[in-house]
């Protein structure tokens, strides 16, 4: 079954879950770092990644809703007329369930469902080419903990799978700490 075909219920479901809250909506925005772990090239290794990320959305009473944009560049040198650069984007959107939210340390549980792509450029010393690859669905589980600094910030540590057709290997595993402010 294509991940397509569960993303517009599982969006259904979170607008539905958004509308039928009670309490006002708190605007947030995060910034964030991550680590995944990849095949290397070779296939005989991992190799960990730093992505930056990006969160835009709203807390509500029960849960946080949001969209994600992560970003990651590898350079690979080979001799020197040879360079060969990957640009790895990820757009998310997520769900998130705190359960005691009225704890400084909270528990929560996540789920999101997106796409993700890749560019590669290759320089051959003085020729230059650039490939876009077509987005591929993608949806990940996150399992971590929100604390609360003072009333309008808070740190989220999370741990994380991703699931994809392109990702190498699938599942995805990573860890990631975001700084959040909330209006």
């Amino acid at each position: 079954m294509s991940v397509w075909r569960i993303v517009p219920g599982l969006l259904i479901l979170f607008i539905g879950f958004c509308v039928s809250q009670r309490a006002v909506a708190a605007p947030i925005f995060a910034l964030g770092t991550n680590v995944v772990y990849e095949v290397s090239a070779d296939g005989r290794r991992y190799e960990a990644r730093q992505p930056l990320s990006l969160r835009g959305g709203y807390r509500f009473e029960l849960a946080d809703t949001y969209l994600e944009y992560t970003n990651f560049r590898v350079a690979a040198n080979g001799v020197s007329m040879l360079n060969v650069a990957r640009e790895h984007q990820e757009f998310l959107f997520w769900g998130r369930k705190v359960f005691r939210s009225d704890w400084v340390i909270s528990p929560s549980a996540a789920l999101g469902v997106g796409f993700e792509h890749d560019r590669v450029s290759t320089n051959f010393g003085s020729e230059r080419s650039e490939e876009q690859g077509s987005p591929t669905a993608i949806m990940a589980t996150a399992l971590g903990v929100r604390v609360q600094v003072v009333e309008h910030l808070d740190l989220q540590f999370e741990g994380r799978l991703g699931f994809g057709s392109e990702y190498q290997p699938s599942p995805l595993f990573g860890f990631g700490i975001a700084f959040g402010v909330i209006f």
